[in-house]
């Protein structure tokens, strides 16, 4: 049975390893071949990308379908398929929302907006696009950068918010330092537009004369030619007719030759200047040439220049014309306008709803972690709560044995120090009899020499003194200091040794006079154990005080008993 499970094992690791070796393979052929030159993009490119699509999703691999429909994206763009943008433009955004790609997320909203302003003329919604794309961009990405500013610009500029538009160039121009001088030549005749819109030819012509002579210097005819043709319109705006079309007459093949679609262009700035002039069969036929190539969102203001053109010229049939192709482009422009915006807001909504749905999703996965949290805290609470439970009972049990280990203990402490102490103070009862017995058998025999000195002073023999020669001895013999001071020692072992130690001053007389005050012999057992008066006891003990440095109130039976005693039992 535990072979089979192990067996199932391995095969589960083995399929999740193979899968996941083939989602890699996959991705890097998705990644090298999305690399390629795009150049030729046509509809078999366009069908590799839909099963490139197609793949990503099977094997959920995000970067190739944010990758995949970007590409498509661009082919729709160029077939002019709005629904088709819209479309992959929802799949892009619902997948950036559930894996972000800062990279991409910049290109495709780069792209979008780009397909809004310059190919189907729409600035209004290519304007957030290019916004949000700028949030993104990096700030080392100076190239990016300035394409995403440069189409802000266009986008007032395309809405008649010349304003912006000038203070979007002049901020661009203030920013990028270093930008290229061709790319600064494009903002500044972008600008040199925007005060041409706002009729100031005086600001645009010191614009334009700039670039004319830094293109002109550096060999850069296309970016010459774009500068000539609007050089030229400020003529028209200078109201120097003649001038304009003498100079556009004079460019013209270099227009042809370096800046094709600025022919439109050419075509309507003549119109105008002719229209200025009163030419106006010359005028029309100028700006019939400028609507073959001209953008639809360019046409409605062409078509209202044919319509003044013929009616000055008498014409109302072809001027009533021109009005109603005005009207029909308007509403087709309109009617695009209004499916970009359904499109767009439906991206928007579905942006929106697919965030909310992430929301939900997140919300119910933190609610959920909360409640594993909690549960997670409530066993371990309890778990904790029946260890500390189990130790309590088992320190409190181990308490109670200890408790009455150490009562046991304490009470034969007691008992020990009890008994000791009854040995002790036996063993100075015996020792203090045994000196009281011999200070009294020294007065005994004090009394019997004293009796003999009387007898010899009546009686002088020379026997006698000899007896009493010995009988002095006898009593020195009997009072040594060695003898008592070891019997003392034998009953507190190191007193002696103690008393060195803490007091080096003390003499061995001075020691012996505290172990008789310890023993609680009196001035005048003393005197007579030591064979000694009374005073030189009390000369000697007031002494063994001085040394000690014990205060007046202080006495040496106190100090020995409760200092040196305690000392010598611990």
């Amino acid at each position: 049975m535990k072979s089979f499970f192990l067996l199932i094992l391995l095969l589960l690791f083995y399929f999740y390893g193979f899968t996941y070796q083939d989602t890699l393979r996959l991705g890097n052929q998705i990644d090298s071949l999305t690399k390629l030159d795009d150049d030729n993009f046509g509809l078999k490119r366009y069908q590799f990308y839909q099963n490139t699509l197609r793949d990503s999703e099977k094997i959920k691999y995000s970067k190739g379908v944010l990758q995949s429909c970007i590409k498509i994206l661009e082919y729709h763009i160029g077939k002019g398929n709005i629904d088709s943008l819209f479309h992959y433009s929802q799949k892009f955004e619902k997948y950036q929302t559930l894996f972000p790609n800062q990279n991409l997320s910049l290109k495709y909203l780069h792209t979008i907006g780009y397909a809004f302003l310059y190919d189907y003329h729409l600035p209004e919604y290519a304007l957030p696009y290019y916004v949000d794309a700028l949030r993104l961009c990096d700030k080392e990405n100076l190239k990016m950068k300035f394409r995403l500013n440069q189409g802000i610009a266009d986008c007032y500029i395309y809405k008649e918010q010349y304003d912006l538009a000038v203070k979007q160039i002049q901020k661009i121009l203030k920013d990028t330092n270093r930008v290229k001088t061709k790319a600064k030549n494009i903002m500044k005749v972008s600008l040199a537009i925007a005060y041409q819109f706002q009729e100031k030819p005086d600001k645009s012509r010191h614009l334009l004369e700039g670039v004319l002579n830094e293109t002109a210097n550096s060999g850069d005819s296309l970016h010459y030619t774009y500068a000539k043709v609007y050089e030229c319109y400020n003529l028209y705006l200078e109201k120097k007719y003649y001038s304009s079309i003498d100079s556009l007459n004079s460019n013209f093949e270099l227009l042809k030759r370096y800046w094709p679609t600025g022919i439109i262009n050419h075509y309507e700035f003549l119109s105008l200047s002719y229209a200025k002039l009163g030419k106006f069969k010359k005028a029309s036929h100028l700006m019939k040439k400028a609507t073959k190539e001209s953008p639809i969102n360019e046409l409605p203001k062409l078509y209202s220049h044919l319509a003044n053109y013929y009616i000055e010229l008498g014409k109302k049939d072809s001027a009533l014309y021109y009005n109603n192709q005005k009207s029909l482009i308007i509403d087709s422009i309109r009617q695009v306008e209004k499916k970009v915006y359904i499109g767009f807001y439906k991206i928007k909504l579905d942006f929106i709803k697919t965030i909310q749905e992430n929301e939900t999703i997140k919300l119910e996965q933190i609610i959920l972690s909360k409640e594993n949290r909690r549960q997670r805290y409530y066993i371990t609470t309890l778990f904790i709560s029946i260890i500390c439970l189990g130790v309590g009972i088992v320190t409190f049990i181990l308490y109670k044995k200890n408790k009455k280990s150490e009562k046991e203990i304490d009470l034969l402490k007691k008992n020990e120090k009890r008994i000791l102490e009854n040995h002790i103070r036996l063993r100075e009862n015996e020792l203090s009899a045994i000196l009281i017995g011999q200070s009294n058998k020294m007065q005994e025999l004090k009394e019997i020499r004293d009796q003999v000195y009387n007898f010899i002073d009546e009686n002088t023999s020379r026997s006698m003194r000899k007896t009493i020669l010995l009988l002095d001895r006898f009593l020195k013999t009997t009072t040594s200091d060695e003898v008592l001071t070891e019997r003392i020692e034998s009953q507190y072992p190191g007193l002696v040794m103690q008393l060195q130690e803490l007091y080096p001053e003390l003499s061995k007389t001075d020691i012996r006079h505290c172990l008789l005050i310890k023993l609680g012999l009196s001035i005048k057992e003393s005197a007579d154990l030591l064979n000694v008066t009374c005073n030189t006891v009390k000369t000697a003990r007031y002494r063994a005080k001085s040394k000690l440095k014990l205060p007046e109130y202080t006495s040496l039976k106190d100090f020995l008993d409760n200092t040196l005693l305690s000392i010598d039992i611990n």
